[in-house]
């Protein structure tokens, strides 16, 4: 009986986490490491559950910048669109990403 191990990222901290890593900027979903993918199936992950990949909203931004936080993101709660972020490569991006895994 197949048996699903997910595991969750919170993508821009883990694209962070593997450029400190790999001591190379990585900031796309297709910049992810083969060798990365690899770690997480070889220690027996079989699903992978990106979490904030969606196109945020321009006003979720605006807002914070408004109220005095000019260093950050918009809600990853304050979708704008479902379709993958265009600073994390889009939806080629996570085809390239998919394929490889």
């Amino acid at each position: 009986m197949p048996r699903t191990v997910l595991i969750t990222k919170s993508t821009y901290v883990w694209l962070r986490q593997l450029s400190d890593k790999y001591r190379f900027h990585i900031q796309r979903l297709d910049q992810i490491p083969d060798q990365e993918l690899d770690y997480l199936a070889s220690s027996g992950f079989t699903s992978l559950w990106l979490i904030d990949i969606w196109q945020r909203s321009k006003a979720s931004l605006k807002i914070k910048n408004l109220c005095g936080q000019v260093q950050v993101a918009a809600s990853a709660y304050a979708i704008d669109d479902y379709r993958i972020a265009d600073d994390l490569g889009g939806d080629a991006a996570l085809d390239n990403l998919r394929h490889r895994c």
